[in-house]
């Protein structure tokens, strides 16, 4: 089985409507607007509750894009903060090729992502990865354009 390592996009997930966090307290490393997910504001600085973030690949693929070791990198400046947090990492594929292939694609996106989260100081012990595969679909369209939006990992942090 040979997996195509190819360049991909990334983009954090986007609440339609949340308002940008207001933070009055000055974040030491990152600021959580920057990733327009939920947070809450403590004396010491944001705190990240039950946020997911998605970054995305081309077909076939598993490397991390710049793009996508950008959104990564700004996840790990606030986790760097909060050592505890959980993190759930969910591998995703869209429905071409046999499923049993998919689900290795999935598995191998999840565990890039995780090792980049380790390589970078994240305890092992504090990452749960999963493989998906084709299944939940964010878009059903059989063209090119919803299988990309299916072609994903997905970080939650609790």
């Amino acid at each position: 089985m040979l997996l195509k390592q190819n360049p991909e996009k990334a983009v954090p997930d986007q609440q339609e409507g949340a308002p940008a966090a207001d933070i009055t307290a000055a974040a030491p490393v990152a600021d959580p607007r920057d990733l327009k997910e939920k947070t809450f504001v403590k004396a010491d600085g944001p705190v990240i509750l039950e946020t997911k973030f998605s970054i995305y690949f081309d077909y076939n693929s598993y490397d991390l894009s710049e793009d996508a070791i950008s959104v990564l990198d700004k996840i790990f400046l606030i986790l760097s903060q909060y050592p505890d947090k959980t993190i759930f990492i969910k591998g995703f594929t869209d429905n071409t090729g046999k499923l049993s292939y998919n689900l290795k694609l999935s598995e191998a996106r999840a565990t890039a992502v995780r090792n980049y989260f380790v390589e970078k100081g994240i305890k092992p012990i504090n990452i749960n990865t999963m493989a998906i595969g084709p299944d939940r679909k964010l878009d059903e369209g059989g063209n090119e354009k919803p299988k990309q939006m299916n072609r994903r990992v997905e970080i939650q942090v609790n």
